[in-house]
């Protein structure tokens, strides 16, 4: 493979995180022939601070393009299917610099509402142990937020600041890549119909065949990597205000309300 070559239908699963994207490995690996789906391939951790160096341009994007596609060419060679998806919240940014080298890569952007996206990640350990130093304190894991320094030390701050830059940055998509954007409640959160529907519109999206009804909704009743349930609701209410201000126009967006 030449050094800037990419063999296969590039597509990415893109957003903030904690966004059910885990759950498409198993769903598309198991029930497609002729497709890929890998959540956070290794080497992955490390376009964290790339795909925040990019967006606020500290590096090229022949740079970036060498480092992704030297870090997927051992395993791109082993994997046969000619579609590859990757499921990424790290590469959020970093898709708009290999646009360069690969025509039509297709963008499956998922919004969660922000209240939700917000206890999910904080609950998950965003802000535990050695990740809250890492992100205080190590330049670029966290991206380059409008909010000030002393609010980049507290954590609901970030994970709201960061939804909205996050999201806005992916809207853009749209306007250089085939794209489809779909809210996480139109697929985990509603009836199981529903679900499966919207479901098959991602399959239609990627060209991968159809699935039956019921074995779609089947795949609904297996959710992966759940947060754990924590007392911390009364935690982000308390940044109501800060939401609505801020995060209220584009919640409208997506057809959210301030809960």
């Amino acid at each position: 493979m030449n050094t800037m070559e990419i063999n296969k239908n590039l597509n990415f699963i893109l957003s903030t995180g904690r966004t059910g994207t885990m759950f498409f490995e198993e769903y598309i690996n198991a029930s497609c022939r002729d497709a890929v789906c890998l959540h956070e391939p290794h080497p992955s951790r490390r376009f964290i601070p790339l795909s925040n160096m990019y967006f606020q341009q500290k590096i090229t994007a022949e740079r970036f393009n060498k480092i992704y596609i030297q870090s997927r060419k051992d395993l791109w060679s082993k994997t046969p299917e000619k579609t590859y998806i990757e499921s990424s919240n790290f590469m959020w940014a970093g898709v708009k610099s290999l646009n360069s080298v690969k025509n039509n890569i297709k963008i499956l952007h998922i919004v969660r509402h922000p209240q939700d996206y917000i206890k999910s990640h904080y609950d998950y350990g965003f802000w535990k142990h050695y990740k809250q130093m890492i992100r205080k304190y190590v330049p670029y894991f966290i991206a380059d937020l409008p909010i000030t320094n002393k609010e980049k030390k507290d954590p609901i701050m970030v994970l709201a600041s960061r939804w909205k830059l996050i999201n806005e940055s992916l809207n853009t998509y749209v306007e250089t890549n085939p794209y489809l954007m779909v809210r996480f409640e139109d697929i985990f959160k509603t009836d199981a119909e529903k679900g499966a529907l919207k479901l098959n519109e991602i399959r239609a999206f990627f060209d991968l065949e159809a699935l039956d009804l019921a074995e779609t909704i089947s795949w609904l009743s297996k959710p992966k990597n759940t947060s754990k349930k924590k007392k911390t609701a009364h935690l982000i209410d308390s940044y109501k205000g800060y939401i609505e201000t801020e995060l209220l126009d584009l919640m409208g967006y997506y057809e959210y309300e301030l809960k």
